[in-house]
């Protein structure tokens, strides 16, 4: 399990990468507009950003969700009450994001 913390001092909040070293993919929760440093700790940890998951609509701050689905591919997933205005898969009270790799069962939340 891999479970990183990114602080931004400049915004007062924080990012998480959390994974899956083994399988080398991982998604990155609430991401700032400067997705380089996730890039990096993504390398560094031999792992792939394979999904982005927003817990909240940032008012405080640009996301940097645009910017991986865009230039990266990376799926965005954000609560249905978000009422999002982008691209993005729907998430609902109750629902699971199955272990990141196709076929596994393990969970992640």
């Amino acid at each position: 399990m891999l479970f990183r913390q990114i602080i931004h001092e400049d915004l007062g909040c924080a990012s998480y990468l959390v994974g899956d070293a083994d399988a080398g993919e991982a998604l990155l929760i609430d991401p700032a507009y400067a997705i380089e440093p996730y890039l990096a700790a993504a390398e560094q940890e031999a792992v792939r950003i394979v999904r982005v998951l927003e817990t909240h609509t940032h008012a405080d701050h640009l996301s940097g969700h645009g910017r991986l689905a865009l230039e990266r591919d990376v799926p965005v997933s954000i609560h249905g009450d978000a009422a999002a205005a982008y691209p993005h898969e729907q998430l609902a009270d109750g629902d699971e994001i199955e272990g990141l790799v196709a076929g596994e069962a393990d969970r992640y939340f």
